[in-house]
């Protein structure tokens, strides 16, 4: 069967009055065979694409799906160091009462010691001393 036109117009001369209407189907059938054939070859193409689409579409699913356990991950560091911080805290407070508490008690001894050394500027011998003459009065000597 011819494929190119002027292959069949020549042919259809050669048959006379039916050539052309030989002609006619002969170009009419090679039509619907080529566009049968593009019609393969556009379905093919658009599968392709759509294929080439796809395996686009699937790494870039995966590529989002690995940075959001990544974030996911991350926020959860987040919240446990927010947590630990927390307890952190909570354990300085309790630290810093204890030591306003052991601050106050070390102030309060120093005030009792202050006194005591004010009261006891004497050494033993002389408070005693001064400690007879007060009970006795002041000496003769």
């Amino acid at each position: 069967m011819p494929t190119d036109t002027l292959e069949t117009i020549k042919l259809a001369l050669q048959y006379g009055p039916w050539g052309g209407m030989i002609a006619l189907a002969i170009l009419w059938f090679n039509s619907v065979l080529k566009s049968k054939k593009d019609v393969e070859l556009v379905k093919s193409e658009y599968q392709r694409q759509r294929d080439d689409a796809r395996t686009h579409f699937d790494e870039f699913r995966e590529i989002y799906r690995q940075q959001r356990e990544e974030a996911s991950a991350r926020f959860e560091a987040v919240v446990a160091m927010y947590e630990k911080n927390a307890e952190l805290v909570k354990a300085y407070q309790k630290l810093a009462d204890d030591q306003v508490s052991v601050l106050s008690l070390v102030i309060e001894r120093l005030k009792e010691a202050n006194e005591i050394a004010r009261n006891n500027l004497y050494c033993p011998v002389e408070r005693i001393r001064e400690t007879r003459v007060l009970e006795r009065g002041p000496s003769k000597q």
